[in-house]
């Protein structure tokens, strides 16, 4: 079960959209194939940063947008993260094991011992801001979204609820549910 917290994109709506921040466990940023990361994205992803919340980010309108995967993608890392991993799953388990295992000791001993990662360990890595999977589809088209749901799925920790998810004045209190802005 997921509570959806919808907050305003748009800059003049910064305020609510930061006094929602300390009741989230996860974000959903969506950001625009065509337009790519904007300034008020970076606001959003140093929020996210700040107030220690894990980002699920899906990439929309990849059916209009004349910017191919690999250039967003790279614009993500440069401009966000380059902590941010494609887990479509048309990718293939085995490329994207070999993207992450960089980013987690964990991750990278497991590959290396086993040859593949538990998603307990993916899971604890998005639940530490040490990766942030991002798929890409059309919205719109329905294209991707029950990819991104399922990743989602997979990867969010249902069990439990972030630590130190307020900022270091507030950080004794804890937050309970699963809201997840659109």
């Amino acid at each position: 079960v997921y509570t959806l917290l919808d907050t305003p994109g748009h800059a003049d709506f910064s305020a609510e959209t930061e006094r929602a921040l300390s009741v989230l466990d996860y974000a959903v940023l969506v950001i625009s194939a065509c337009d790519g990361v904007q300034s008020h994205t970076e606001t959003l992803w140093r929020l996210f940063a700040r107030y220690n919340v894990p980002v699920f980010i899906f990439v929309n309108k990849t059916d209009i947008s004349p910017n191919t995967r690999e250039y967003i993608l790279s614009d993500l890392k440069n401009r966000l993260s380059d902590r941010i991993y494609d887990f479509t799953p048309a990718r293939g388990s085995e490329k994207l094991f070999d993207d992450i295992s960089a980013a987690d000791e964990d991750i990278m001993n497991a590959y290396l011992d086993e040859g593949s990662i538990p998603d307990e360990l993916i899971v604890s890595a998005v639940k530490k801001r040490r990766i942030f999977p991002c798929c890409f589809g059309s919205a719109l088209k329905f294209k991707g979204i029950e990819d991104f749901i399922s990743v989602i799925d997979r990867f969010a920790d249902e069990e439990s609820t972030r630590i130190n998810s307020e900022p270091e004045c507030t950080r004794s209190q804890t937050r309970t549910g699963r809201g997840l802005p659109i």
